[in-house]
C-alpha cells in the first residue's frame, strides 16, 4: 500500500510500500485536540482502522465497503 496522511503542521507526508498493518504513532499535548483517522482502500476491499490513546482503544471501526473514518478527542 501507499499511504498519505497530513501531520498537525498541515503538510502532508507520503509512505511508499508499507503492510496492510500500517501504523502511526506521534506525541501530541494532552489539550482536547481531535484527533481523526480516515482509511481508503484503493480496490474497494474491506478496511478497519483503530485509534489508541497512550495504548488504551479510544476508537474502532470497519467497513466492508472500502473505506472507514474515526475520531476520538484527546484528554
Amino acid at each position: 500500500m501507499n499511504i498519505s496522511c497530513t501531520n498537525a503542521n498541515g503538510e502532508t507526508i507520503y509512505i511508499s510500500s508499507v503492510s496492510s498493518e500500517w501504523k502511526y504513532a506521534f506525541n501530541a499535548p494532552g489539550d482536547n485536540r481531535i484527533i481523526n483517522l480516515v482509511v481508503n482502500s484503493v480496490d474497494g476491499s474491506a478496511v478497519g482502522g483503530t485509534i489508541l490513546i497512550d495504548g488504551e482503544e479510544a476508537a474502532l471501526n470497519s467497513s466492508n465497503k472500502g473505506s472507514v473514518s474515526l475520531i476520538t478527542q484527546m484528554p
